[in-house]
């Protein structure tokens, strides 16, 4: 019987212990690759430094000494970052074990008073630690300015220290405490959760409600459309059809008004037509008056000319015609004496005056 209860009191001891180790998995885990890193070469004495630099700078951060010299950016800088990047993470697991800690502090009967003692030094260390990072923001960057100041106040291992307070602290405080924290955290997103369900519930309903409305003011706004959009086509319809009759009156207007316009130029022209006509006959009388007077003044001077000419040839003639009687009378004198006279005399013949050149000349000069 008492075997079976130390059984019994061992087995429940392990999934106690199981349980706490579980927690402590599940809510503290190491953060960053190289966690146990601590120390800096630039925070170390010139003769530590020197000897550290103779031996191994394992275990100690040389991304500020570095960085100094040549720029380059040592493998552990990486370390730092990473802790600058989860620092609230860390944190909040220190925050956890430092409540584990009070807890187990204020109740002195759970632990003795020499276990007592090692958790107060653990949360010493641990508080130190917290003051230094925080003095680096969440935020920081790794440079040549800042590489410094990070590597001094986040040298210090916190995930560490975190890790052996837990190994001091009594198992079943850190399963009550994880076991509570995933109950409230459980708790939490439980109320989260049907919070955000309610929030999801209440927004559908606000987002249906919203669609009606959406969809009543599109339909109000379509019919809206609809109305402005008839009213359009009537006011466009009615502004074409009074646009259409001002063009047509335009047409004729302007028709009726080129019409005025040929027919008033028509009539001008033939007014222009008629003027220039008046004056072309007047210039063309006044051209005959003035050829006539020429005409006249050279007829004048020809007739004068020619008068003088035509009384002289009728005096030639006269004298010639006497002549040429005169002679035919001496003809018939002779003939009257000499009969075969006539066939003698060549020069002249009776009937001469009575020849047809005569009664030419003489039709000539009485038409001229």
């Amino acid at each position: 019987m008492q075997f079976k209860k130390i059984i019994f009191l061992s087995i429940f001891l392990f999934s106690q212990l199981t349980i706490s180790q579980d927690y402590t998995n599940e809510f503290l885990k190491p953060v960053c690759p190289d966690y146990k890193k601590s120390g800096s070469l630039s925070e170390a004495n010139v003769l530590g430094m020197l000897l550290t630099l103779g031996m191994s700078s394992a275990g100690s951060f040389s991304c500020n000494f570095y960085i100094n010299y040549d720029g380059t950016y040592p493998s552990d800088c990486n370390e730092l970052r990473c802790r600058i990047k989860n620092q609230q993470v860390i944190l909040n697991n220190a925050n956890h074990v430092i409540k584990i800690s009070k807890d187990i502090i204020s109740n002195k009967n759970t632990s003795s008073s020499q276990k007592q003692k090692q958790i107060k030094q653990g949360l010493v260390k641990i508080d130190e630690a917290l003051k230094q990072w925080k003095k680096v923001s969440s935020d920081s960057k790794i440079n040549k300015d800042t590489s410094s100041f990070i590597e001094k106040n986040l040298n210090t291992s916190l995930e560490v220290l975190i890790f052996k307070q837990l190994e001091i602290l009594p198992y079943q405080a850190k399963a009550t405490y994880f076991k509570e924290y995933s109950r409230k955290e459980k708790e939490k997103k439980r109320i989260a959760a049907k919070k955000e369900k309610e929030r999801k519930r209440i927004a559908a309903e606000r987002e249906k409600a919203r669609q009606i409305v959406a969809a009543e003011k599109e339909k109000e706004r379509k019919r809206i459309e609809a109305a402005r959009e008839k009213e359009r086509q009537e006011t466009l319809f009615w502004s074409f059809t009074l646009s259409l009759i001002v063009f047509l009156f335009l047409c004729i207007f302007v028709r009726a008004n080129r019409k005025t316009k040929r027919d008033k130029l028509k009539a001008d022209k033939l007014k222009a037509d008629e003027r220039q006509r008046k004056r072309q006959r007047k210039i063309n009388e006044e051209k005959r008056e003035k050829l006539a007077i020429e005409i006249n003044q050279h007829m004048n001077a020809y007739e004068k000319i020619y008068t003088d000419k035509l009384n002289r040839y009728k005096d030639e003639f006269k004298e010639l015609y006497e002549k040429v009687i005169s002679e035919e009378e001496e003809l018939v004198k002779l003939k009257g004496r000499h009969p075969k006279i006539k066939f003698i005399v060549s020069s002249r013949k009776i009937g001469d005056s009575k020849s047809i050149t005569i009664k030419n000349i003489k039709k000539l000069l009485t038409k001229l």
